[in-house]
């Protein structure tokens, strides 16, 4: 359903064909008035620019059947406007086979607020220079299942969240994040991102970043000079061999930290291993470790199954609470969850470990 003013538009876009090449005979989608939710997801649209071009509709309903072929015309009335007052908002053109973004088609759609381009054959050539930064309003942009091979620059300063998963990416131009001070998730997992595609300044600008996904690339170290307001971390399924000393003093609000599917050993942990007051939820499963490592007296969740552990030495686990903090663990530290499966510790579990952890809800050893 699309709305055009006070009237809703039905669209029923029952074609018989599971590829659609739009032609420049048909006309415009782009201005059909305030809130607009463009659907055209599974069709090929070829080339991109057909979609922003034509005429406003006026009729309160209708739609297409398996009779309409691709010349021929939509029953339309077409309307002299000025077309900066088009209003889509949202518009979805996943599962297509759309090469290129180029400028002149978003000229007339300055109000997006969502992209969502996901499973198409967009590379970093295909995007004009000023196609995604001439969007001042763009919140959302989906660029999953791509061609692309570096982060596209230069993007709207209003952008909250740039999805980049499944792509061949192993560049980060300098610069690329340097006004995306809006920012809040930045996902590039499942990429090709190398140890030097980082340097110390490739996050600056992300003032406001909370969620950083670099899952499944090739890193074998933590990136460096993280935002200092991240709270989601995922590292999963890289070779990351060792954590920096006081690296976590860089974002002190980390809460969310995974690391599993990594080369984690004892000797590449830092000295006070995941004593960090912020982190609530650690899964460091599928690593080396021999032993379990140090924890705050704050951390829900401990994930470490899957890795080298033959016992659990309490004494040295067990956090350490502080007089200060005492009327906030008056049950002991938060630990509630776990994992200790798939090492070599045989049961039974210690007692000294329920009697630290006495809020415990669940051991799976």
């Amino acid at each position: 359903h699309l709305w055009y003013g006070e009237f809703r538009v039905t669209v029923a876009l029952n074609f018989c064909y599971r590829l659609l090449r739009l032609k420049p005979e048909f006309p415009a989608l782009s201005c059909l008035g305030t809130e607009v939710l463009l659907l055209l997801e599974g069709l090929t649209l070829e080339p991109l620019v057909h979609i922003f071009e034509g005429g406003f509709i006026k009729t309160r309903e209708w739609s297409l059947g398996k009779s309409i072929t691709v010349n021929e015309r939509w029953p339309i009335e077409r309307e002299e406007e000025d077309p900066r007052r088009l209003r889509i908002w949202y518009l979805y053109l996943e599962n297509n086979l759309i090469e290129t973004i180029p400028e002149k088609p978003f000229e007339n759609a300055t109000q997006l607020r969502w992209i969502n381009l996901n499973k198409n054959k967009i590379t970093n050539y295909g995007i004009e220079k000023g196609a995604l930064s001439q969007l001042k309003k763009l919140l959302f942009l989906f660029l999953e299942d791509n061609e692309l091979e570096e982060v596209p620059s230069p993007l709207p300063r209003s952008l909250e969240q740039l999805q980049l998963a499944r792509n061949k990416v192993s560049r980060i131009p300098q610069g690329t994040f340097s006004n995306l001070e809006n920012l809040t998730l930045l996902d590039l997992q499942h990429n090709k991102l190398l140890d030097n595609a980082f340097q110390r300044d490739t996050f600056k600008g992300l003032k406001n970043l909370m969620q950083l996904n670099m899952a499944k690339n090739a890193l074998r170290n933590m990136p460096p000079r993280l935002p200092a307001n991240t709270m989601q971390l995922f590292l999963d399924n890289n070779s990351i061999e060792g954590i920096p000393e006081n690296y976590f003093n860089v974002i002190p609000k980390v809460a969310f930290l995974r690391l599993n599917h990594n080369k984690l050993s004892d000797a590449g942990l830092p000295s006070s291993g995941f004593d960090v007051s912020s982190i609530l939820d650690l899964q460091l499963s599928h690593n080396q470790l021999t032993k379990v490592p140090r924890i705050s007296a704050h951390l829900q969740h401990l994930h470490l199954d899957h890795n080298k552990i033959k016992n659990v030495n309490v004494s040295v686990i067990c956090p350490t609470i502080l007089p200060g903090e005492q009327d906030s663990f008056g049950y002991g530290p938060h630990l509630r969850y776990l994992r200790l499966d798939g090492n070599e510790i045989k049961p039974p579990i210690p007692m000294d470990l329920m009697t630290c952890f006495r809020l415990l809800q669940a051991v799976i050893i």
